[in-house]
């Protein structure tokens, strides 16, 4: 029987985003669109794992705060809003290794207020403070 800490987790997490327009020349025809973000993220998030040994799936969703600036400019709409702002994490990931110490996932951040998400692979490596042999 697995323990339920092998399949369910609570994580915080800290990271922050750095976006800039794209500088190009873009035809006379075509809309400009722009959306710049600089912000720190914070918040907690859920994990559902299968406890399979090696190579492990979860999901993860949770809460969290966007604290920076932010700009969303289209043609319909414009946001321009700096300070904190609510978020949705999302995660799809695998717990790798034979204690899963090594994960690999895709990893994204709807902010609905400011019309913005994003997104990024990413590869994480877990250090145990204590040894739970």
């Amino acid at each position: 029987m697995h323990a339920t800490s092998d399949w369910f987790g609570i994580r915080p997490y800290v990271g922050f985003v750095i976006t800039s327009p794209d500088k190009n020349e873009k035809p006379e025809t075509q809309p400009d669109y722009t959306a710049t973000t600089k912000a720190l993220l914070l918040g907690g998030k859920v994990r559902i794992c299968a406890p399979i040994p090696y190579v492990a799936p979860y999901l993860e969703a949770g809460l969290g705060l966007s604290i920076g600036a932010f700009e969303t400019y289209t043609p319909d709409e414009h946001i321009k809003k700096s300070g904190v702002i609510p978020h949705i994490p999302f995660s799809l990931g695998l717990a790798l290794g034979r204690k899963h110490l090594v994960e690999f996932a895709f990893t994204y951040y709807f902010q609905p207020s400011i019309n913005q998400f994003s997104g990024a692979a990413a590869l994480g490596f877990s250090f145990p403070l204590k040894n739970n042999d």
